[in-house]
């Protein structure tokens, strides 16, 4: 390298919320309110008791305060959401054993895609 260069990697990087995870999430919050309802299942009350006593204190805040709410505050919330889309997706006669194949498939794209393990190629048209 020569003085006054530089070498410089750009990364694609997209901060963001898995969306196979997202398109689960309402679902797997209500098969888990269900669930507690009839039958008391513990990990799904763990699930919504951490979603709610994580994510409700922001929305209230933001709502009624006008604070601003920024995706970092999601952090703590995820763990009670991932917990709800692993019961959904464990649960016995729901989910065909055909599709969970492919949902991890979704999951892993995602990653890739949003979290770029290795810098992209330089493409320049000009």
């Amino acid at each position: 390298m020569t003085a006054g260069t530089s070498n410089t990697v750009t990364v694609h990087f997209l901060g963001l919320i898995s969306p196979p995870i997202l398109l689960l999430t309402i679902p797997a919050l209500v098969v888990a309110a269900v669930a507690v309802w009839r039958r008391r299942a513990t990990d799904s009350a763990v699930a919504l008791a951490w979603f709610a006593g994580t994510w409700l204190p922001f929305a209230a805040l933001s709502l009624f305060w006008l604070r601003t709410s920024y995706l970092y505050y999601m952090v703590i919330v995820m763990p009670g959401i991932y917990l709800a889309v692993a019961s959904l997706l464990t649960r016995p006669g729901w989910l065909a054993r055909w599709a969970l194949p492919p949902f991890v498939a979704l999951l892993l794209a995602a990653a890739v895609l949003s979290y770029p393990f290795l810098p992209l190629p330089q493409i320049s048209f000009w």
